[in-house]
C-alpha cells in the first residue's frame, strides 16, 4: 500500500492493552488522523527530537546562556527579525 508520499507502507500488528488502544483512538481522532498516521507522526517526532539532542560541543556550550521567559515564542521572534531585516 502506498502512502501520500508515494512510498510503500508495510503492515504492523501490535498487541496493546484495551485502555491504551482507546487512548490512541481518542488522540488520533482529536488530531483528525487515523491511528496509523498518528503513530507514524509520533514516531517521526521522537526520532527528530532524538536527532536534535545531538548538538555540537560548541553549541552545547552556548545553550542556556541567554535567559528567556518560559512563554517566549522563538518562531514568532525569528519571523519578526526576518521581516525587520528583509523588508
Amino acid at each position: 500500500m502506498k502512502n501520500t508520499r508515494g512510498t510503500m507502507n508495510d503492515k504492523l500488528i501490535l498487541e496493546l492493552d484495551k485502555n491504551l488502544i482507546s487512548i490512541a483512538k481518542k488522540l488520533a481522532k482529536k488530531e483528525g488522523l487515523s491511528i496509523s498516521e498518528f503513530i507514524s507522526n509520533y514516531l517521526k517526532d521522537l526520532d527528530k527530537a532524538k536527532n536534535q539532542d545531538k548538538l555540537s560541543p560548541k553549541v552545547k556550550k552556548l545553550k542556556g546562556i541567554v535567559p528567556v521567559n518560559k512563554d517566549f515564542d522563538f518562531k514568532k521572534e525569528l519571523e519578526k527579525q526576518k521581516l525587520k531585516k528583509y523588508v
